[in-house]
């Protein structure tokens, strides 16, 4: 397990942004039904003084599999984030993804976003393998630290073949980090 070069955040709001990332989409929560941003899919969670809130665009009826992302948290009733991440990716060909099914994606990615909640998407390196019916998947995340924060590319492999890429970036907007 290799470890930042120096602290992206304060344990305490490291340890919630993880947590509250394995308990959304990784959970399969839910998108609120009543979007603030329209089209937007949006979810969001709230413990010990945080707010966690992720919003994400896609068009499945033009570029299946692919979307832009936001993700920010806010100490108590704040009206600016102390974190801020975004992303974009999903499928990898003109019409999006080309697999048997989209999901298949979702059934590598959820639980590695889960399982490894404080590690991925926080400029980390970290290499998962899963073998499932539909075959043998890698997932990557290369990250890397940065002076403002963090940065990297998370990949899915099939069967060797690259299936999926996000390309993410954050930082923590409190003094000192």
């Amino acid at each position: 397990m290799s470890a930042p070069l120096r602290p992206i955040l304060p344990p305490d709001l490291r340890a919630f942004y993880a947590h509250a990332r394995a308990a959304t989409y990784a959970a399969n929560q839910p998108a609120a039904p009543n979007p603030a941003l329209l089209g937007a899919h949006e979810l969001s969670y709230a413990e010990g003084g945080f707010l966690y809130e992720d919003r994400y665009f896609d068009n499945p009826t033009e570029r299946p599999g692919s979307f832009f992302g936001m993700e920010i948290v806010r100490r108590g009733g704040a009206s600016g984030p102390v974190v801020a991440t975004c992303g974009y990716g999903g499928g990898l060909t003109e019409a999006g993804l080309q697999l048997t099914t989209d999901a298949a994606v979702g059934q590598v990615l959820q639980p590695v976003l889960r399982e490894h909640a404080d590690r991925v998407r926080f400029g980390e390196r970290l290499r998962v393998h899963r073998t499932l019916e539909t075959g043998r998947w890698v997932y990557a995340d290369e990250g890397e630290i940065r002076p403002w924060g963090w940065t990297g590319i998370e990949r899915i492999w099939l069967e060797g073949v690259l299936v999926y890429s996000l390309s993410y970036q954050g930082g923590c907007l409190l003094a000192g980090y």
